[in-house]
């Protein structure tokens, strides 16, 4: 026993340092200097898709708006940077209520529920999940929630009552994906372990040694969720732009996804070594709504390189405006 014991504890010391060595780990905690948001007042762009009459400088995001208080619970073992930012983008969105819960210690300070919502001072209880319109579900132990409670997130997700959006890290995406329930209704159909292609080898499933570079799908230029503006020249261009630059969106790590789930599709991909990688994928039957979306959370950032995603103005207002369509889609107002 002790034999296979002392190779799997090598493994795990391994593994650990590829990962450190890559810089995954030093996305994983809150980002004391993400800027604060201040954007104007919210717009509303073009209702459709318009042939014509582009403007001639980027629009500015288009904000559709919520017709009623939207309440989203956010689960996760512990803050993470871009949770915390989300939650910045959110508050300057009428009707947008949230509130997050930890399995782990929150650090003083980090903000875990808006302003008109109490904090969670235990677990969430049924009515709490019964009680809002859309989920995320960020890093944490799919056994931290007991199995009852993720039948009856996919039962609802299931009947169109609830919106999911999965945001996964890499210990436990693959957990995530198997969960029973769970797995019945996310638009993937499977994880590749975040461990080794192969024995001996240094790389590491769904780890990039340099930061790779998004691109959007035709499905993803004309889904709503995806869209930047109802521009659709314009809309094409942004997402060419997000590739490019010092403020490009750009991330070693994505969750190895194995395939798509019959009746989802890929809106946004990741340029990887090995080839297309599903970035953004959704589950977009009738009634369910499920958003996956994998590596957007970890974007590479480091001013010696020259990334500065997440801190450049027009890339801040292009994530707001993603990131609102995100909720509105999946509250079911778009």
């Amino acid at each position: 026993m002790k034999k296979p014991l002392l190779v799997s504890l090598l493994f795990l010391v391994t593994l650990g340092i590829a990962l450190w060595a890559l810089g995954v780990f030093d996305r994983l905690s809150p980002t004391p200097d993400t800027p604060a948001v201040t954007p104007g007042s919210p717009t509303t762009g073009p209702t459709g898709l318009t042939p014509s009459g582009e403007p001639k400088d980027e629009p500015e995001p288009d904000f559709p708006p919520l017709p009623t208080e939207v309440r989203v619970l956010v689960l996760g073992d512990t803050p993470r940077s871009f949770t915390s930012w989300l939650f910045q983008l959110w508050e300057n969105q009428p009707h947008l209520l949230w509130q997050a819960w930890y399995s782990g210690a929150v650090p003083e300070g980090v903000a875990t529920h808006h302003p008109s919502l109490p904090a969670f001072t235990a677990p969430p209880t049924a009515a709490d999940f019964e009680g809002a319109a859309v989920l995320v579900i960020g890093g944490i132990d799919p056994s931290s929630i007991p199995a009852d409670t993720w039948k009856r997130v996919a039962d609802r997700v299931r009947a169109g009552t609830l919106g999911l959006l999965v945001l996964p890290e890499f210990r436990f995406c693959k957990a995530l994906a198997e969960e029973p329930s769970l797995r019945a209704v996310l638009p993937v159909t499977g994880l590749k372990p975040v461990s080794a292609v192969e024995a001996g080898s240094r790389r590491i499933h769904g780890v990039y040694e340099t930061a790779q570079t998004f691109r959007a799908t035709e499905a993803g230029l004309a889904h709503t969720a995806t869209r930047f503006t109802d521009y659709p020249k314009w809309n094409k261009k942004i997402w060419e732009l997000t590739s490019v630059g010092p403020a490009r969106w750009a991330t070693k790590f994505c969750a190895p996804v194995e395939g798509v789930a019959p009746g989802a599709s890929t809106l946004v991909e990741l340029d990887a070594p090995d080839g297309r990688v599903p970035a953004i994928v959704v589950t977009d039957g009738a009634p369910q709504r499920v958003i996956w979306l994998g590596g957007f959370h970890d974007l590479a950032w480091d001013s010696r390189e020259g990334f500065e995603a997440y801190r450049n103005t027009r890339s801040i207002q292009r994530m707001q405006g993603l990131s609102h369509r995100w909720m509105a889609w999946l509250a079911r107002a778009l």
